[in-house]
């Protein structure tokens, strides 16, 4: 960058010039140099873990793959097998797998796809363990440039290992960043130099996402893509974690993922209590928001006890990690908050929804982007709060189902996987696993899947996956 004061010392030798003219001159050389400098900078974070790929047909590195195009999330819609391909990339230390390619045309039409990787041809951090440093997932055009939101939407694109339940490594709508904090570069995670994710054998994905555009917009062509940097074993590696604050899920919901249920015309409150332990704090990678913008009315977020936070604990009591319903309960617990703010050693609000800049608007259409927490070491004990309301945002018939919760990525020494359930014993139940929501089809889908061949160029299954 060149600045105002370094143009002026560059000129100095000229005293025949004006002050009018030099700051003149200054300013056409500043605008050019700086704006290349722009460039420049930008075309460097644009390149990406697949930008020098060059594909080849993928025979034996996937267990299955299956995909849907342009469904109604009926689930028993599936692409013909000649209309897709599975190609693979290799160079260096980056592997990268992509389906496709998809056209759609607008309509928030909903496409699917999930595979089963051969693991066996990754490089092994240790046995059955792949550390990886940096993965891509999303969708590209032909010649490997991210598309970002709009006009493509991720549902949600899960990267996991078998056992993985948190699923540590994901994409959604909301994990796009802002256009001047990387866009759609924020669907490629890069961890600093000596951190890994730390996954189990078999590794897998699943995704689903929605061209935005309006109907029967020109044909767009994309390609699923699942790119992965791998580390080899090095004892002072560093395994990334997770910690989510979050709500827990209703019963009956489509999904254990912390899925809960909402009516799009009414009003709801509920917070929730969480505890950070220093280490974590002391390591901390990054925490952001992950929800559905559309029932959220406001989020905050208290370093703090229920004490600190609230003046009266036990009229709070009922929203305590509970949706409490109506517009009533909402203003009683914002009084209760407002109220102990006046007094001695009240909590102190750390973040919250409306305070951060989550939004762009393009084309009339509002898109939200990544929402940044920022935690600090002596946030270790927390008090997060939701209050839903669509107001005129959207009206949707019968449940919503809703996430909400702050992810919270750390560092921490152990380079293991700590399993919430057992390992899977096949490649089935390792699908299933990670398949959340239920239809009645599902029976029917299994039974065609198992009518092809596991390694074909076009094995099918279903395509029904998370919510989250």
């Amino acid at each position: 960058m060149l600045h105002l004061e370094q143009c002026s010392h560059r000129l100095a030798p000229y005293p025949e010039m004006s002050i009018v003219k030099l700051l003149a001159i200054c300013l056409i050389v500043m605008s050019f140099l700086n704006t290349y400098a722009y460039v420049a900078q930008i075309d460097v974070e644009r390149i990406t873990l697949v930008s020098n790929c060059t594909w080849s047909f993928s025979a034996n590195d996937t267990q299955f793959v299956f995909a849907q195009s342009q469904f109604e999330r009926h689930w028993d819609s599936f692409m013909p097998p000649e209309s897709f391909r599975s190609e693979v990339c290799r160079y260096g230390d980056v592997y990268a797998f992509r389906v496709g390619p998809f056209a759609t045309s607008g309509g928030f039409s909903w496409n699917a796809v999930a595979a089963s990787f051969v693991s066996s041809t990754f490089p092994a951090f240790r046995p059955q363990l792949f550390g990886v440093s940096a993965y891509l997932i999303g969708n590209t055009d032909g010649v490997g440039s991210i598309i970002g939101y709009p006009p493509i939407h991720q549902h949600h694109f899960h990267l996991y290992g078998s056992g993985d339940d948190s699923q540590i490594m994901n994409n959604h709508g909301d994990n796009q960043c802002l256009e001047r904090s990387g866009g759609a570069m924020c669907l490629e995670h890069r961890l600093p130099a000596g951190f890994a994710y730390i996954i189990h054998s078999p590794v897998g994905f699943h995704t689903e996402f929605n061209d935005v555009r309006s109907m029967n917009t020109s044909v767009m062509v994309s390609w699923v893509v699942v790119a992965m940097r791998f580390l080899l074993y090095d004892p002072h590696v560093r395994q990334v974690a997770q910690q989510m604050i979050e709500f827990p899920a209703t019963v009956g919901a489509p999904s254990n993922r912390a899925t809960f249920l909402l009516r799009s015309d009414m009003s709801y409150v509920v917070w929730t209590n969480a505890t950070l332990r220093a280490y974590v704090l002391d390591n901390l990678i990054e925490a952001y928001l992950h929800t559905h913008y559309a029932l959220v009315a406001e989020l905050w977020l208290f370093r703090g006890t229920a004490d600190t936070v609230f003046n009266d604990p036990q009229n709070a009591a009922p929203s305590w990690r509970k949706l409490l319903v109506g517009q009533i309960g909402t203003e009683m617990l914002k009084r209760n908050i407002e109220t102990r703010q006046l007094q001695p050693g009240a909590a102190t609000r750390i973040w919250s929804l409306r305070s951060a800049e989550t939004a762009e608007i393009f084309h009339g259409r509002t898109y939200y982007r990544k929402a940044v927490v920022g935690l600090r070491p002596g946030d270790e004990n927390l008090v997060f709060i939701a209050l839903f309301n669509s107001s005129l945002k959207v009206t949707v018939e019968g449940m919503y189902p809703m996430h909400c919760g702050i992810r919270v990525y750390y560092a921490r020494h152990a380079t293991k996987v700590v399993y919430r359930d057992a390992l899977p014993k096949s490649v089935d139940e390792l699908l299933m696993r990670n398949r959340l929501r239920t239809h009645h089809s599902m029976p029917s889908i299994l039974a065609q899947y198992s009518s092809f061949s596991p390694l074909r160029e076009h094995s099918l299954a279903s395509g029904s996956s998370t919510a989250h």
